[in-house]
């Protein structure tokens, strides 16, 4: 981790099934600190005017900062940002564990989404190599089991992130899971916003 940074933005459209590596500009980085100011700036310069929040233009990050996988106070924060569906404008919520960690051992910075899958999905991230995986068996569990599954399905360091049940039925308060501990998804209703997209948040592994 060169000063603080990995170097990398992982961009996942759901809507194409593509999945797209960008250098993170060091420059940017130090003039928009910390995953609050990455996730403002890419919003703001990226974003179109007027989106639904609940649509396919709604971008949605899980943003890092320089001391996020350090011993620092705050090693273990990460920033989820995106259009609220609550209010229509800026959304962010804090959470710690150890995905914001384990996203940048993974090789990335960042990750957005943008679009709209078809069916249940979720993002798997190893060692800078990352892939949709189909969620369908996972649709309707709980965080506990979710995490459960997914450290059935092989070999490594699995630090995945749930949803509580509501986020499946899209209501206006759900919350997420990091590892068992919870983050305040309810804050601008950025889990309203996941449940539309049909997607889990990213699973990290070091593999």
């Amino acid at each position: 981790m060169a000063r603080g940074f990995m170097g990398k933005i992982l961009w996942v459209d759901l809507s194409k099934k593509e999945i797209k590596d960008e250098v993170l500009d060091e420059e940017l980085g130090r003039q928009f600190l910390g995953g609050y100011g990455l996730g403002a700036r890419i919003l703001f310069s990226r974003q179109k005017a007027g989106v639904d929040p609940l649509g396919p233009d709604n971008i949605l990050g899980f943003t890092t900062g320089v001391l996020t996988g350090t011993d620092a106070l705050g090693g273990s924060r990460y920033i989820v940002v995106g259009k609220s569906p609550l209010t229509g404008g800026w959304g962010d919520a804090n959470s710690g564990g150890n995905v914001g960690p384990y996203l940048k051992f993974a090789g990335y910075d960042a990750v957005f989404f943008t679009g709209i899958a078809e069916k249940p999905v979720y993002l798997y991230i190893n060692n800078g190599q990352a892939e949709i995986r189909d969620a369908a068996h996972l649709w309707g569990r709980d965080s506990f089991e979710t995490e459960d599954i997914l450290r059935g399905c092989g070999s490594g360091l699995y630090r995945p992130i749930g949803r509580e049940d509501g986020a499946h039925r899209r209501g206006d308060e759900q919350q997420g899971t990091d590892r068992r501990t919870f983050w305040s998804g309810r804050r601008y209703g950025l889990e309203k916003a996941q449940g539309d997209s049909d997607k889990r948040q990213p699973e990290d592994t070091r593999g």
